[in-house]
C-alpha cells in the first residue's frame, strides 16, 4: 500500500493530537500561521477515520495510530451506539475524550484533513526557520510509514482522489505553486 507523507522540521508534542484547545501557533511570535484553534489535528484524524483512512503518525521515532471502538451510551430516552475515538502510542491504547463524529457536520472530506495536515507542517516549518521554503518540508507518496528522527511525519493511505488533490495542491497553497506530485 501506499501513502501520503507530509514531513515537517521538529517533533509535534503528542497533545496537538490529543489535547482539544491547544495549539501552539496562536502563541507564536512568528507571522502568518494558519493554525490558532487547537482542534484541526483532531477534526483531521477524525475525517480520516470517518472515511476509512486511519492515518499513522510518527513524532519522531514514536510511533501514533489512531482508531475507534463502539461502545454504549445509555440514557433515560434510550441506547445509543458511538464510536469512541482512540490513540494508539506504541502499541499502548487510550481512549480520547471525544467520539470519532466530533465534527462530523463540518469536516467531511478528506481533503480537509490534508488541508490542515499540510497547513501544520508549513506552520512548524516557519516557525523553526522562519521560511516554509526549506528541505525539512517535503510531502510525497512513499510505500510506508517510517520515522524520521527530528521530524513530524502524517501519513495517509494514498486512493485516487487524494492523488487528484496532491497534482492541484498548487491551486489550494500557492506555496506549492508549480510543483509536481506523483
Amino acid at each position: 500500500m501506499s501513502y501520503l507523507r507530509i514531513k515537517n522540521p521538529g517533533v509535534a508534542p503528542i497533545e496537538a493530537f490529543t489535547t482539544l484547545g491547544l495549539s501552539t501557533s496562536n502563541t507564536s511570535e512568528a507571522s502568518g500561521l494558519i493554525g490558532q484553534f487547537g482542534t484541526g489535528n483532531k477534526h483531521a484524524v477524525n475525517t480520516l477515520l470517518r472515511n476509512e483512512k486511519p492515518p499513522v503518525v510518527y513524532l519522531g521515532e514514536k510511533r501514533v495510530e489512531f482508531g475507534s471502538v463502539s461502545k454504549t451510551v445509555h440514557a433515560p430516552d434510550g441506547s445509543s451506539v458511538y464510536e469512541q475515538a482512540i490513540i494508539i502510542v506504541e502499541g499502548v491504547e487510550s481512549e480520547l475524550g471525544y467520539t470519532i463524529d466530533f465534527g462530523h457536520h463540518d469536516w467531511s472530506e478528506v481533503t480537509m484533513a490534508l488541508r490542515e495536515f499540510i497547513s501544520n507542517a508549513i506552520d512548524m516549518t516557519i516557525k523553526l526557520h522562519g521560511t516554509y521554503d526549506h528541505e525539512g518540508l517535503d510531502i510525497r507518496v512513499v510505500s510506508g510509514p517510517v520515522p524520521v528522527s527530528g521530524c513530524t511525519c502524517v501519513y495517509v493511505p494514498l486512493d485516487d482522489h487524494i492523488r487528484k488533490y496532491m497534482r492541484e495542491l498548487g491551486k489550494y497553497f500557492l506555496h506549492f505553486a508549480g510543483s509536481t506530485f506523483d
